[in-house]
């Protein structure tokens, strides 16, 4: 472990901690893979219990909402699979960032990890579990028939630009809420209502083009990053610039807040 960490001391420079961070790659890799290994540790299927349960779901809300949207299920069902699979990913990072710095106390105080080391650890992990239920996506597209095309290369791109703006959005929730712990239940709260308000169950066709749901929604146009290439065979040109800016004016303004508070966090847990 101490060959992973090259940082001796914590420095209160929240910069050079997103440095310190980067630098420690091996440790957050490490430490994520090993979250999603435990978690399923003396388990017979181990993680393709993710694969298994996203099926499950696939299937129950598939076929029932294509039938009340009257909508063709082989067509329903790509979609809702792989609709599912990005919106878990974003909404587990975004959910585990209210706890964060609570849940990594004790790592934090005794081997004085960057913090945004703990930030990239949790987004590893769900990389890894997305990765597992990417799985569940292309049996579903197999069995239905569902065809895709060389656009499915800029999903690459898109998981990047998502994993990017998660960065700073769990920097900055996971520092508001070790401040203010009710800002936790606000924030699982809000990411249900976002689950209705954003086309994951429900199709963005069934709405106008230029609805507040969809154009000013950035959890649409992140998800949208995977699921136009993978699905709609279109490259989501609206939904990169809006991403790009998200994360340029995101990152700036996280940069400011966490350089002025980061010394705070270690007496807010």
């Amino acid at each position: 472990m101490s060959e992973m960490l090259s940082v001796s001391t914590r420095t209160w420079n929240g910069y050079a901690d997103l440095l310190d961070g980067c630098r420690n790659w091996r440790l957050w890799l490490f430490l994520g893979y090993q979250d999603v290994r435990q978690r399923y540790a003396r388990s017979i299927l181990g993680p393709f219990w993710l694969v298994m349960g996203l099926g499950v779901t696939i299937i129950g809300i598939g076929f029932l909402y294509s039938q009340i949207m009257k909508t063709d299920p082989g067509k329903f069902l790509p979609y809702i699979a792989i609709s599912l699979a990005a919106w878990n990913f974003i909404s587990a990072v975004i959910n585990e960032s209210t706890s964060i710095f609570q849940a990594s106390a004790s790592l934090i105080k005794s081997i004085m990890v960057p913090y945004s080391s703990v930030i990239l650890r949790a987004i590893v992990k769900n990389l890894i579990v997305f990765a597992h239920y990417m799985v569940a996506v292309v049996v579903t597209f197999a069995l239905t028939g569902y065809s895709v095309d060389y656009k499915i290369i800029f999903a690459i791109p898109g998981i990047l630009l998502i994993s990017l703006n998660l960065v700073w959005i769990s920097i900055i929730l996971g520092m508001m809420c070790a401040r203010f712990r009710d800002m936790a239940q606000m924030t699982q709260y809000a990411m249900q209502l976002a689950q209705f308000a954003t086309p994951v169950v429900w199709m963005p066709s069934q709405v106008h083009p230029n609805s507040p749901y969809l154009l000013f929604n950035p959890i649409y146009h992140l998800i949208e990053l995977i699921r136009a290439p993978i699905f709609e065979h279109v490259i989501p040109g609206t939904s990169f610039i809006f991403c790009t800016v998200m994360l340029v004016v995101g990152t700036a303004v996280t940069l400011v807040v966490f350089n002025k508070h980061k010394k705070l966090i270690n007496f807010w847990l």
